[in-house]
């Protein structure tokens, strides 16, 4: 059953739907900035897997081990947010769509 008509439903409605519309935006930049990231983050990972697998002394491979293990950790967990983001996201546009509807029918 559909709510009851008022008067400023099409002014609230409007409201939320900007509203909506402005966390997309945000979403879809963290979204970009989050794969500039995992892309930083598995370049690093080469460099370091470079050093760990080349002719260095042992201390400097060591070092590059830890830090390879630390980028592969950074590069999953980016990955994690990123999803996460991706998710949040199509939520977003879900409930853009539901509003715009509400939005054409309200008075």
């Amino acid at each position: 059953m559909a709510p009851p008509k008022t008067k400023g439903t099409k002014k609230a409605i409007k409201e939320e739907l900007d509203r909506v519309k402005e966390v997309i935006k945000e979403t879809e930049k963290e979204i970009s900035q989050l794969a500039e990231q995992t892309d930083d983050a598995g370049w690093q990972k080469l460099g370091f897997g470079a050093i760990v697998t080349g002719n260095y002394p042992p201390e400097e491979r060591v070092a590059a081990q830890r830090n390879h293990e630390e980028a592969c950790n950074k590069e999953n967990k980016l990955i994690i947010d990123k999803r996460r983001a991706e998710g949040r996201l199509a939520t977003l546009k879900r409930n853009q769509t539901k509003l715009e509807e509400q939005y054409q029918l309200a008075v």
